[in-house]
């Protein structure tokens, strides 16, 4: 569902090896999911400041929390570093976050608010 490159996992965890503080781990979350304007955002978090619909992902020196509801915008997605001039930065790719243009035959509805979404 959700990869990470080794070297963007240790990246992530010297990050938090950094901050010092106990429990913290890595929210991956979707603003304006399956819409033309969704993207995919990384924060700092603590797990008990998250609903019970988010789930765990396990890696080596942090945990990452995925909200069950953007699974299926997350499917296929990866995880990189970067190089970029003289630092480094993480770049997802994620070929779901913005849902399915509607058919030409789905209803006028569906068209329109998918279009007023971008």
């Amino acid at each position: 569902m959700f990869n990470i490159t080794d070297e963007a996992k240790v990246y992530v965890a010297d990050l938090f090896a950094q901050q010092d503080e106990k429990d913290l781990g890595l929210k991956v979350d979707i603003e304006k999911a399956g819409t033309p304007a969704a993207t995919v955002t990384f924060n700092f978090c603590f797990p008990k400041d998250l609903s019970k619909t988010y789930q765990t992902f396990e890696f080596d020196g942090f945990n990452a929390y995925i909200d069950e509801c953007n699974f299926d915008y997350l499917k296929d997605s990866e995880v990189a570093l970067k190089e970029e001039g003289s630092g480094k930065k993480l770049t997802i790719t994620a070929p779901n976050a913005k849902g399915e243009v509607p058919k030409d035959d789905a209803p006028l509805a569906e068209r329109i608010k998918y279009v007023i979404a971008a």
